[in-house]
């Protein structure tokens, strides 16, 4: 069992979805995604393709999700729409990862509560996590946009990367004070927060050089399937 189940006690793994738990360049879901934002930006805001390209682009710089913009700028726009049309993907180019499911399994059974903290949708969510075959590993512990939207103070709409998204989160999980906390996401933007929160940022790399904004305290991996040797060392 390559978690050690005196090394690594009780706490929350929690898992950003997209390109973390699977990689984008197997199923070519980033170009499909963004084709269909930059499609919906210029159908429904009536933008010609660069306008839609640009906007699309500066909201999800500004804010970390092109969504949480429309939000704000465009509340007569229909967000339910946009969010079942940009995650209207072809799931069957995911399969089953037996390695992910047995690595998972070891996580479990040393103890860790596993979570999925996404800005994707909990439809998305829960489809991708049944096509990659360990949904019952997570069973309703997913927290999608809607859910950090709700917990966002009155009037305001926050989402990763924002710390109130993981406070949020953290609230809504029954983290204990002093309970390990490890976030693992592809996106280095999103590991500042957490880790000014105390929780142990895991960056997923592919092989790539850590990027100039990169979080300090990031345990950097290669694959979702070297997670245990960011996990060494950990106690609750």
């Amino acid at each position: 069992n390559s978690f050690c189940t005196l090394l690594c006690k009780m706490g929350k793994l929690v898992f950003d979805l997209d390109n973390t738990l699977y990689s984008f360049n197997e199923t070519g879901f980033s170009g499909d995604m963004r084709e269909r934002i930059h499609k919906w930006f210029e159908q429904s805001l009536k933008l010609s393709p660069e306008a839609a390209v640009a906007l699309s682009n500066q909201y999800y710089k500004e804010y970390g999700l092109s969504a949480r913009g429309l939000k704000i700028h465009h509340g007569e726009a229909d967000l339910e729409g946009y969010l079942k049309f940009v995650h209207d993907l072809d799931l069957t180019k995911l399969t089953a990862c037996p390695q992910l499911r047995v690595m998972l399994e070891s996580a479990a059974a040393a103890g860790w509560e596993m979570w999925v903290m996404t800005n994707g949708t909990r439809k998305h969510a829960d489809d991708v996590l049944v096509a990659l075959g360990v949904a019952d590993l997570f069973g309703s512990r997913v927290y999608d946009c809607r859910d950090q939207w709700a917990a966002s103070a009155p009037g305001e709409v926050h989402n990763k990367p924002e710390q109130s998204a993981y406070e949020g989160f953290a609230k809504h999980s029954k983290a204990q004070p002093g309970e390990t906390m490890v976030m693992i996401e592809d996106s280095m933007m999103n590991l500042h927060a957490p880790a000014a929160l105390g929780w142990v940022p895991v960056w997923i790399s592919y092989g790539q050089d850590l990027p100039a904004d990169a979080e300090p305290k990031s345990r950097v991996i290669k694959t979702i399937l070297e997670l245990p040797l960011a996990l060494e060392g950990l106690t609750p």
